[in-house]
């Protein structure tokens, strides 16, 4: 299968009947759901480096000069925590601008599930951001086998490499 020339942009591929393109409304769902599938180990990071700059600033008070502060404390472990989690929902969007500006992205949502593609460097498609709205209840299989033939089909039809990695 030929594929787009290292450093040039793929085509992209075709809408699917049946799913919702990306769109503000369907970006912000799946912010909101990458945020609610959060890996315990990136939570229990987020907060340990809450604790740590929280217990930093108590014992230097660096807000306000004074040593021991525990406003300062609560505060910075407060900010840190909530700057760590808002930090997830602006990189997706900040990564699907960039993808914009260097290409495209399509997005394929329904009910049950999110799937982004977009172009690679080597003239490839990505696929990125599949989630499942509900975990565990394998409502989304029936959306994954019928966007995923799709994207096949797609590549194969455009003589697009599908899902390669740099």
């Amino acid at each position: 299968m030929a594929t787009a020339a290292p450093g040039t942009t793929p085509p992209p591929p075709s809408p699917l009947p049946g799913t919702e393109p990306l769109t503000g409304q369907t970006l912000r769902a799946l912010q909101w759901v990458s945020l609610r599938h959060l890996d315990l180990a990136l939570v229990l990071y987020i907060v340990s480096v809450s604790l740590l700059v929280g217990t930093a600033w108590f014992l230097g008070g660096m807000p306000s000069g004074r040593w021991f502060d525990p406003v300062a404390g609560i505060v910075a472990g407060l900010l840190m925590g909530i700057a760590g989690l808002v930090c997830l929902p602006i990189g997706i969007w900040w990564s699907i601008k960039r993808w914009q500006r260097h290409g495209w992205v399509v997005g394929y949502f329904d009910h049950t599930a999110t799937q982004l593609v977009h172009p690679t460097r080597q003239g490839a498609w990505q696929l990125s951001d599949h989630h499942a709205l509900h975990r565990g209840h394998h409502l989304a299989r029936p959306f994954r086998r019928r966007v995923f033939q799709h994207l096949a089909a797609e590549a194969d039809r455009l003589q697009v490499v599908l899902g390669r990695v740099a």
